[in-house]
């Protein structure tokens, strides 16, 4: 059970999360993730996503991935294929997201995630994300306990990313250093650079 808050400007917003993971076959799990605002103000009202890790080799793990967003005024779906390596207490991953409008929206996100306890729950991550779009409110990230990043975010009164104008393709570009410690019952992502 995850609970999320969001700060952007006068506006502050909260969502619930429940997030796992179970095994699905040899070498492979899955990880499904429910979330509600009861607000929708910055987060979606709901979304759900779906995400099929399969580990091959040493170390390699391809994914595909389905995430679905209910804002109060549009529903957004995502089609997602990443891809990851483990190294020594490193796990570096690429994910691509592909959300189609009137016209194809593309979303990538790096990951270099150091585990400081030998564990899951504990570890450093640097990620950066980069979308490109038209006609679309991208969402470059999304929140999981295994896969932090900032918050879903809405458009204001625009089709383009943060109410942008002018252009009719849009992109956005972000670096965010995080230190994620996560509890029984809570998580908590620290930035260690203020965004």
């Amino acid at each position: 059970m995850e609970s999320l808050v969001a700060r952007r400007f006068s506006l502050t917003d909260h969502a619930f999360a429940l997030d796992g993971y179970t095994d699905a076959w040899s070498r492979a799990y899955l990880n499904l993730r429910c979330q509600y605002s009861p607000n929708a103000t910055l987060y979606p009202r709901q979304a759900y996503r779906a995400e099929l890790f399969q580990g091959i080799g040493r170390g390699w793990e391809p994914s595909l991935s389905y995430d679905h967003m209910s804002f109060t005024s549009t529903k957004v779906d995502m089609y997602g294929v990443g891809f990851g390596k483990y190294v020594g207490n490193w796990y570096l991953r690429w994910r691509t997201l592909f959300i189609p409008s009137t016209t194809l929206g593309v979303s990538h996100r790096a990951v270099a995630r150091y585990y400081l306890s030998g564990n899951a729950d504990d570890y450093v991550e640097l990620n950066g994300a980069s979308a490109a779009a038209a006609s679309f409110c991208p969402t470059a990230y999304s929140s999981t306990s295994r896969a932090p990043g900032p918050p879903a975010r809405r458009c204001r009164n625009s089709s383009l990313p943060d109410g942008e104008s002018g252009s009719p393709a849009a992109s956005a570009t972000s670096i965010r250093p995080t230190l994620r410690r996560t509890g029984r019952l809570t998580d908590t992502a620290v930035p260690l650079v203020s965004s």
